[in-house]
């Protein structure tokens, strides 16, 4: 019979039971997940390996509300476990079922990696992935940055494109282009006005020689 390795049976905990595993969730704080993370952390010098990963670890209800923190050197073992995951996609099936695998997976994957990277910083992080780089859990990771620092553009972005200067710059602008729109109706108007005094008469007024030549059809070279 294949086993599970402890992160793995708290993986698939996470995906049957339900648990929240956003990593900065300010509704629950990912306590239940965090909780038996530590839990399981602190049995697997003794026992890697659980034979039994249906066991259940139930969290007490007076520590529901106490944020559950991690050290550096937990951060240091959970990241090196992390990296050692499988893809669920190649376990047995005996395994523990659940509905969506992949999507939960990858949010708790993502989830420990960030919680690990705020306790140890980026340089000590990046040292510990670079040993693991061909990993299942490096490449979910390598996406979600990316998808991030997309999102991070886009927003500074929009930052720039609504700062002050730049609006002032903008509105600047589109004050010109009127000016100018307005200079361009003003010199078509003379033109209009001349072409009807010439053909007409000075004695008309102006919206009688544009309607005269509106019906002689020669405005029409003057909207363009």
């Amino acid at each position: 019979m294949q086993t599970l390795h402890w992160l793995t049976w708290v993986l698939d905990s996470a995906a049957t039971k339900g648990w929240c595993v956003e990593y900065g969730c300010t509704t629950c704080g990912t306590q239940e997940f965090r909780w038996t993370l530590k839990q399981r952390l602190t049995q697997d010098d003794a026992a890697p390996m659980l034979r039994q990963p249906h066991l259940e670890l139930n969290m007490p209800h007076h520590l529901q509300r106490q944020r559950v923190e991690f050290d550096s050197d937990e951060c240091r073992r959970l990241l090196d476990q992390l990296y050692q995951l499988a893809d669920p996609g190649a376990l047995s099936c005996e395994r523990t079922s659940y509905p969506d695998p992949l999507t939960v997976w990858q949010e708790a994957i993502i989830s420990i990696e960030r919680e690990c990277r705020s306790v140890l910083g980026h340089d000590e992080t990046d040292s510990i992935a670079s040993a693991y780089l061909s990993s299942y859990a490096h490449e979910i990771i390598e996406r979600d940055q990316g998808r991030r620092f997309e999102r991070a553009r886009k927003r500074q972005q929009n930052l720039l494109a609504n700062s002050p200067d730049r609006s002032a710059a903008s509105l600047a602008a589109r004050q010109r282009e009127h000016g100018k729109r307005l200079a361009r109706k003003h010199q078509r108007d003379k033109e209009l006005i001349d072409l009807g005094e010439v053909r007409y008469g000075t004695d008309c007024s102006c919206p009688e020689l544009f309607r005269k030549l509106h019906t002689d059809g020669l405005l029409g070279g003057f909207w363009h």
